[in-house]
């Protein structure tokens, strides 16, 4: 029993000893990362980690929407093999024996219970997503107010302060579409391979470019909303413009490929083109618009007028996507929230908005809504059932969340009810003013208020039954419906139909025509490229060369330097002619000249003369270069040979006509 013990002892120091190993060593791991997190703190951050690191009340909802997106793409593949299971099953390739008929359809039934499950389950995970984008404006709201603090907010209490300022901002009711979601991805990757393998360069010389393209991925990955981070989106689109023109043949980049979800239903979608990035990000760009102009106070008028600008630019945007990314092949493959009807209602249902802004604006100045006049909302009105007559298609009935066409319903009903209200002010007022027409003034003007009271009492249950969140929205109508009431209570409504068959037809003897004096329209975005415009848009690999020669359809050779000597006498030339600018190109070697033994060879690019850098350089002032040289001196010439896709294509060409003619 002693030796049991001393043995137990022994083994319990054994252990004892390699848990304080582990300990050790735990802590020396704990103790370098937090060297690591100061020595990153203390490093200066750009300012696009700076916006990553912002904390922002949405990250909640945004890991939500991520969690159900993976959720849902797991489901489809699930679904998929149950699906093609199924149909092997249906179809076999032989007779089968009793005993297997009854294997297979006990495997059957096994399949459609997987398929009946996945089915349900995705219904349930596409209505969580519903309600998640459903609440996108009060997130939005929370997200951009957190957006414009200038410092950066650790403290979990701080969200209490952002609650109380987003309790304070009374807003009315409008669509706020909710981001896109996307996966990883280095993009620096394949464009590394690129660099060293195509353009014969040496990465660590684009390590920043490299290092600055990933921090603008990573930003679109995390949800910002503010104006620096739309300005960020912006640059990124610049920068997938440069790629596009540099790196990429038939929209296409070797080994990269594009992961996003469907903003609505959650739909994943995978592609290798550059069309699918650069329409996400600009959708995403839309949608941010359309959650900075939701958040705005829309019954300041400085923010009114904001949010106006805001949905114009939302508008433009989806405009843009329509004339830019879905002409291409490859948008067949793209999800809803890309396809032509979704971005058309989206267009309509942001202009609708600006359109409202301009009311509420012009309402702001007279003496409240019925004060407007006729024209402007009877504009509103025909914008919005312009949008409700979208809703309808088969394309958009089942996909677009149920908020949304309650709330474009009641607007419908509500700009049509101050159209008519506005337009009954108008005509009974005329009967204090003159005699003429004082019947007809009556009967129309009563009649008009009827229908305008009939249409606010509609959209009040609708909103009492469909949209209690949406209290601004609410005040308004009772507002409105308040004011209605009280305009025709001195009159007898009744005696306006006697002489007339129905109420409807009556009502459809007197529309109302829109005719706004303030028409809104989209405000085409400013995305012309320029490597000499602002930092946003210059192009990161600029130093490879202009695009127009350095990129993967034309052919690239080896850097090299060639030692030309200037001759003594001004008439035998250099022995080579330049063509072209911004590169200069050799143009033609004259033949046993001191130019051609030096081995200059014609599509040459002039990269330097004696160290200085020529790249970018004007015909004129290589040619000075050249000029003034000191007779007899020997220049060393950086070039690199450089055939364009285009002239290779142009000579062959040349070669097919001149053997035709030949023949």
């Amino acid at each position: 029993q002693e030796e049991e013990k001393e043995e137990g002892e022994e083994g319990d120091k054994g252990v004892g000893d390699e848990n304080n190993t582990k300990r050790k060593r735990r802590n020396k791991g704990i103790s370098s990362l937090k060297e690591e997190e100061e020595d990153a703190q203390v490093s200066p951050l750009s300012p696009t980690m700076k916006l990553l690191r912002r904390p922002t009340l949405t990250r909640a909802t945004q890991q939500k929407r991520s969690r159900i997106n993976q959720e849902i793409e797991k489901c489809l593949r699930i679904r998929d093999g149950a699906e093609k299971m199924l149909q092997a099953l249906q179809t076999p390739t032989r007779k089968r024996t009793k005993k297997e008929k009854r294997e297979a359809k006990k495997d059957m039934d096994e399949v459609l219970l997987s398929l009946s499950f996945t089915n349900s389950r995705l219904q349930s995970l596409r209505t969580q997503l519903q309600t998640l984008n459903s609440n996108v404006q009060a997130t939005a709201r929370q997200s951009v107010l957190r957006g414009n603090d200038t410092t950066l907010i650790d403290a979990s209490d701080a969200s209490i302060d952002i609650q109380r300022r987003v309790s304070q901002v009374d807003t009315l009711a409008m669509v706020a579409i909710g981001m896109k979601e996307t996966s990883t991805i280095d993009l620096s990757v394949p464009l590394r391979e690129l660099i060293e393998s195509h353009f014969l360069r040496v990465t660590s010389e684009f390590s920043s470019a490299l290092r600055q393209l990933r921090e603008m991925r990573a930003f679109i990955e995390t949800h910002n909303r503010s104006s620096a981070a739309r300005a960020m989106l912006f640059a990124y689109y610049h920068q997938l413009v440069h790629i596009e023109e540099r790196f990429s043949v038939d929209d296409k980049v070797a080994k990269m490929h594009f992961h996003w979800y469907d903003s609505l239903n959650g739909q994943p979608v995978i592609l290798t083109n550059l069309t699918l990035e650069k329409a996400c990000v600009l959708f995403n760009v839309g949608a941010l618009c359309t959650q900075l102009a939701a958040s705005r106070d829309l019954r300041a008028r400085k923010q009114l007028d904001n949010a106006c600008r805001e949905y114009e630019a939302a508008a433009g945007v989806f405009q843009y996507i329509l004339d830019n990314c879905i002409n291409k092949p490859c948008s067949t493959l793209f999800s809803v929230d890309l396809s032509e009807d979704f971005l058309v209602f989206l267009r309509d249902v942001c202009l609708a908005q600006a359109q409202e802004c301009v009311f509420r604006l012009l309402a702001a100045d007279e003496t409240g809504n019925l004060g407007v006049a006729p024209g402007e909302a009877a504009t509103v009105y025909e914008m919005y059932s312009s949008c409700n007559t979208h809703l309808k298609s088969p394309a958009l009935c089942e996909y677009v969340p149920e908020v949304w066409k309650h709330l474009i319903e009641v607007k419908v009903l509500l700009f049509e009810a101050m159209g008519d209200a506005s337009t009954a002010r108008e005509q009974l007022s005329e009967i204090k003013r003159s005699s003429k027409n004082k019947i007809e003034a009556s009967w129309t003007g009563i009649a008009r208020l009827g229908r305008a009271e009939a249409l606010l009492r509609s959209a009040h249950s609708t909103i009492t039954l469909r949209l209690r969140s949406f209290d601004g929205l609410q005040e308004d109508v009772e507002e409105l419906l308040t004011a209605v009431a009280e305009t025709i209570a001195p009159y007898d409504s009744e005696r306006v139909y006697e002489h007339i068959k129905s109420r409807s037809e009556l009502l459809e003897m007197l529309p109302t025509k829109g005719e706004s004096e303030h028409p809104v329209e989209p405000s085409y975005p400013e995305l012309h490229v320029s490597s000499t415009g602002s930092s946003l848009a210059q192009d990161l690999f600029s130093d490879l060369g202009p695009k127009s020669f350095y990129n993967v359809k034309n052919k690239i050779g080896p850097m090299r330097v060639v030692d030309v000597t200037v001759p003594s006498s001004l008439e035998e030339g250099v022995g080579f002619t330049l063509k072209g600018h911004s590169p200069i190109r050799i143009h033609r070697v004259t033949p046993r000249s001191s130019a051609e033994r030096a081995g200059l060879k014609q599509h040459d690019i002039i990269l330097s003369v004696d160290g200085q850098d020529l790249r970018f350089a004007r015909h004129a002032v290589v040619v000075g270069i050249i000029k003034s040289s000191a007779r007899g001196k020997v220049l060393k010439f950086g070039v690199q040979s450089v055939i364009r896709s285009e002239d290779v294509l142009k000579a062959s060409m040349r070669r097919s006509k001149k053997q035709l003619e030949t023949v």
